[in-house]
């Protein structure tokens, strides 16, 4: 009978303890919550602000896109910390400045070389000494921030590299000027030196997509001249696509931008009505009347066929209303 009040007690007890213990777990739980919550409700009220930035995707959590912001302002508030160029030009970037220099804009960082020229002489050359790496780029960005004189000095010296890497590195300083003169200067240069076909591409593209360039008419003749001469087929077919006459075009030149309309190669295709459809939009008077009746009857025939992609019927049809 002792016993069994003794087990009885016991039992009771260890309920007892039992239930504290699960208070004093659950009150904690709770507690540990609401200050999780509570600190990441600014995290998730920042994204929620930030969700029409052009920085924000539909791929970014909301971690990932906070956790971006946080460390981009720490990039920026620890730049006075951050190594000077000399160093990095010896040592290169270490991992800790790679993870804060290679993933955010390269925008944010700001050049140290305008008031050091030596110091740039030493950056050009030993960008001409790297393969692509996060210090290249780094090194390339800081180029990137001088003025305008300095930058295309710079440019121009990467442009006298033999390595292609470092041409393509010029060209691209070259088009972020902000001075349409120097930069279509510098196109007739640059074709005048007979680059590489990779260079060349990486030329095309950028004129392509700068308005002020593609209706430069300096640029235009040099365009004309590199589609006239380059013995590349590639490179022949985007400089008569980066072409923006300014006045009305020659039977020769249309009769070479429509014969790509019935190539076999798409891209070709799509391109050829693009570029037409660029020039007619660009200038009513751009082609005669019987080179519109030719082009209306090439773009009907596109359009009507199922052996043309989707895109180049849809843009024989923009061009049949245009030209219209």
């Amino acid at each position: 009978m002792g016993s069994y009040r003794l087990d009885k007690f016991s039992f009771f007890v260890g309920m007892g303890i039992t239930g504290a213990l699960v208070w004093i777990v659950n009150t904690f739980a709770i507690s540990g919550q609401d200050e999780f919550e509570l600190l990441r409700e600014p995290a998730n009220a920042v994204v929620a602000s930030c969700a029409d930035s052009e920085q924000y995707t539909e791929q970014q959590s909301g971690y990932e896109y906070t956790h971006a912001l946080v460390q981009t302002s720490s990039l920026d508030s620890a730049s006075d910390s951050a190594r000077s160029v000399a160093a990095i030009i010896e040592s290169g970037l270490t991992e800790a400045e790679i993870s804060r220099y290679d993933e955010y804009p390269v925008a944010r960082i700001k050049s140290e070389l305008s008031d050091d020229p030596e110091l740039v002489v030493n950056t050009i050359e030993k960008i001409r000494e790297l393969d692509w790496s996060s210090s290249r780029s780094y090194l390339i960005a800081l180029l990137g921030g001088l003025e305008t004189t300095q930058k295309e000095q710079a440019a121009f010296d990467l442009l006298r590299s033999p390595r292609d890497i470092d041409q393509k590195a010029g060209v691209s300083l070259i088009m972020d000027l902000d001075d349409s003169d120097i930069k279509a200067s510098a196109v007739g240069a640059i074709i005048s030196a007979n680059p590489s076909e990779e260079v060349v591409q990486n030329l095309l593209e950028h004129i392509r997509v700068d308005d002020d360039l593609a209706a430069s008419p300096s640029v235009n003749a040099n365009l004309q001249q590199l589609y006239q001469s380059h013995p590349s087929p590639h490179v022949q077919r985007l400089a008569l696509q980066a072409i923006t006459p300014s006045s009305r075009i020659d039977d020769n030149l249309y009769q070479d931008v429509v014969s790509l309309i019935t190539q076999d190669y798409a891209v070709d295709t799509y391109a050829s009505l693009d570029t037409l459809n660029t020039w007619v939009v660009n200038n009513d008077n751009i082609l005669s009347d019987a080179q519109k009746i030719d082009l209306a009857n090439r773009a009907m025939q596109v359009a009507d066929s199922s052996g043309y992609d989707i895109d180049a019927r849809i843009k024989a049809l923009e061009l049949l209303k245009n030209i219209q």
